[in-house]
């Protein structure tokens, strides 16, 4: 982890998922890593969710949050049967524009890195 650039610490909207990336976070802080990681919340359901907003306005206060947070979509299973990326399963669809909007988001963090 010390070497990275940057680490995405994943986690799905549930208290138990979120309590699990304590560890995880713990070891950044002891790598003095504050300022080269994200948050970033997995598998949120589609639509408005109250579940994922309450995630993420918890993990904003404790670190970046990055963007967009990633939905549980059928492309994205799909995508992983068929042995592809999300991107060449289904490159017009809504989970491949997240995929793209979240690499983008990391070229900002990292840009010059």
């Amino acid at each position: 982890m010390k070497e990275a650039d940057l680490c995405l610490v994943l986690s799905r909207p549930s208290k138990l998922d979120l309590k699990a990336t304590l560890p995880t976070v713990e070891a950044l802080m002891r790598l003095e890593m504050k300022e080269r990681f994200a948050f970033l919340l997995n598998q949120c359901p589609p639509g408005k969710s109250s579940r994922a907003t309450e995630a993420a306005n918890g993990l904003s206060m404790f670190g970046v949050l990055a963007e967009p947070t990633m939905t549980q979509l059928v492309d994205h299973q799909d995508a992983i049967a068929a042995g592809k990326g999300v991107a060449e399963y289904a490159p017009e669809g809504r989970a491949s524009d997240e995929v793209r909007n979240l690499w983008a988001w990391i070229a900002r963090k990292t840009k010059g890195k």
